[in-house]
C-alpha cells in the first residue's frame, strides 16, 4: 500500500464526524479544523484504507520509472434490449448486461494502490443499476428521515446526492423501497433492491473499458463526467446528480459526487472469479467512487476504500443495485 496507508483524499476536514468503528477496524484519528484548501494531513495520522479528509496530491508512485498507459479499450455497447425504468418513488435504473472483465488496475496507473491488484471477474446474470446515486427526495419518501439535515458540506436539493448515510440505513434503504415496491405490485416475482458488489459496481462503472476512466486516461476530461476537488473549490457538497456526462452504459456520476457503498466486506485482496460477493467479514464494508473533494487518481475507476458499517460521513452516499439474486 501507498506508504502506511490506502485512503481517500478529501478536500474538506470534518472534525469529529467519524464515529467508532467495527471491531476489527483501526480507530481514526479525530481530524483538526481544515485551515484552507491545501491544508495537508500529517502522514501520522492516517489509517489504512480509510479514505483521509484532505487533498493532498500524490507523489511519485514506486515501481517502474515509466508509466505505460493502459491501451484504449471499444467500450461494450448495451446489448438492444437494454432498457432504462423508473420505478414508483422516482429512481430511474439501468439494466447492466451480464459478461467477463478484469477488475483492479494495471501496475503502472498513476494513482495505483497495492489492494487493486487485478483479478478476472465473471457476472453471470443481468442487473439493474441506479442511473444515479440516491437523492434526497429519494431518500426522505422511503425512509422519512434527513440525516444530512443540519451537517456539515450540505446544501439542501432534493435532487442533490444524499449523504451522511451509514451502510446500516443504505441496507435499511433498499428494504423498505423492496416492499414498498412490492405492495405497488411494481416488483417482478424474487426480485429485491440491494446494494451493489464491488465487482458489480466497477464493471458498471467501467462500461466495457479497461483505461483509468470510464472515458479514458485523460485526466483532463474529468471535470466533464465527475464532481470533484478540481471543480468544487466554493462548493464543497454533494451536487445535483446527473448534470455531468453519463459513461457508455448510460450511468452518471460514478467517477466523483458522493462515494457509494457497496455490500462487500473489505478484504485487502480484490474479490474475484465468478459472481464474486467479497470477504465473510473485515474491518468495514467497501466504499467506491469518489466524491466532491477528491483529487482526480481517486476518482479511478478501480480506486476502492472502506469505512465501518455505522460510519457517517459528508461524502458518503449510495445507488441501489436490483436483480434475482439480491446477495
Amino acid at each position: 500500500m501507498r506508504a502506511a496507508a490506502v485512503g481517500m483524499t478529501l478536500l474538506c476536514i470534518v472534525s469529529g464526524c467519524t464515529k467508532t468503528p467495527l471491531p476489527a477496524a483501526p480507530t481514526a484519528s479525530k481530524l483538526p479544523p481544515m485551515t484552507g484548501p491545501s491544508t495537508p494531513m500529517p502522514e501520522s495520522m492516517r489509517t489504512p484504507a480509510q479514505q483521509p479528509p484532505v487533498y493532498k496530491k500524490m507523489g511519485p508512485m514506486t515501481g517502474p520509472s515509466a508509466v505505460t498507459p493502459a491501451p484504449a479499450a471499444t467500450p461494450s455497447p448495451r446489448p438492444t434490449t437494454a432498457r432504462p425504468e423508473t420505478n414508483t418513488i422516482g429512481i430511474e435504473l439501468i439494466e447492466i448486461p451480464a459478461g467477463e472483465f478484469t477488475m483492479g488496475s494495471p501496475a503502472g496507473e498513476e494513482g495505483r494502490l497495492s489492494h487493486e491488484e487485478q483479478v478476472a471477474v465473471t457476472l453471470t446474470k443481468p442487473f439493474w443499476l441506479g442511473k444515479t446515486a440516491v437523492t434526497q427526495s429519494q431518500f426522505k419518501k422511503v425512509m422519512g428521515t434527513t440525516p444530512w439535515k443540519g451537517k456539515e458540506n450540505v446544501r439542501i436539493d432534493k435532487d442533490g446526492a444524499a449523504s451522511w448515510i451509514t451502510w446500516d440505513e443504505a441496507k435499511m434503504f433498499c428494504d423498505e423501497l423492496t416492499e414498498l415496491e412490492q405492495e405497488a405490485g411494481n416488483l417482478p416475482a424474487g426480485e429485491s433492491y440491494r446494494l451493489p458488489t464491488e465487482a458489480e459496481w466497477e464493471y458498471a462503472c467501467r462500461a466495457g473499458t479497461k483505461t483509468a476512466y470510464s472515458f479514458g486516461d485523460d485526466e483532463s476530461q474529468l471535470s466533464d463526467y465527475a464532481w470533484f476537488h478540481g471543480n468544487t473549490a466554493r462548493e464543497q457538497y454533494p451536487h445535483k446528480v446527473g448534470m455531468k456526462k453519463q459513461n457508455q452504459w448510460g450511468l452518471h456520476d460514478m467517477h466523483g459526487n458522493v462515494v457509494e457503498w457497496c455490500s462487500d466486506w473489505y478484504g485487502e485482496k480484490l474479490p474475484g472469479g465468478t459472481d464474486p460477493v467479497g470477504s465473510q467479514r473485515g474491518p468495514g464494508r467497501v466504499t467506491r467512487g469518489a466524491c466532491w473533494g477528491n483529487a482526480p487518481y481517486d476518482c479511478r475507476s478501480a480506486n476502492r476504500f472502506y469505512r465501518g458499517s455505522f460510519d457517517p460521513d459528508p461524502y458518503l452516499g449510495f445507488r441501489v443495485a436490483r436483480s434475482q439474486s439480491a446477495q
